[in-house]
């Protein structure tokens, strides 16, 4: 999660990638494919809560105390909201894609969870200084720092000394 200036957390820019959803936290949307599938604030607050535990079981207590913060809910309303949840994403609890039910503990989410890489263009003192050291570096250093994997280097790294193979 990004720090904004005054060291709060940056929640706007916050997203998730779980199985095949994309899911933006600052603009409370959920896509498959570009199309948005539109939650209820509680069924998004839902799977959010499962999608920052995943693959740990979060327990309906806790899943109340997230979803439902201050209020008091029965366990009914839990598996009714997760219901609801999945007929929106299209899962079913016999076979799910996303949530899972774990008997007498709590749901889960089943879909692997990642975050979308963010591409950041270099700033001209960091081109400056890569473009310095790669004209200083031996290359005759075969095995050794970067030039074992020169490409990969300049596609991937920051650092002229480190090889990320």
């Amino acid at each position: 999660m990004n720090q904004t200036p005054g060291g709060m957390p940056d929640i706007a820019s916050e997203t998730f990638i779980a199985g095949d959803l994309l899911v933006d936290v600052g603009q409370q949307r959920v896509t498959r494919a570009g199309i948005e599938i539109p939650l209820p604030n509680l069924s998004f607050q839902l799977l959010l809560a499962l999608i920052r535990v995943a693959p740990n079981v979060l327990g309906s207590d806790l899943l109340m105390a997230r979803v439902w913060p201050g209020l008091i809910v029965s366990p009914e309303t839990v598996a009714k909201r997760v219901n609801l949840l999945r007929e929106a994403l299209g899962d079913s609890a016999q076979d799910p894609r996303y949530i899972a039910g774990v008997r007498s503990r709590g749901y889960r989410l089943v879909a692997t969870v990642s975050t979308p890489a963010v591409v950041t263009p270099p700033n001209e003192l960091s081109t400056r200084i890569l473009g310095a050291s790669r004209q200083q570096a031996p290359s005759s250093q075969a095995g050794r720092g970067r030039s074992c994997c020169r490409s990969y280097w300049r596609q991937y790294s920051r650092s002229p000394w480190v090889c990320l193979r």
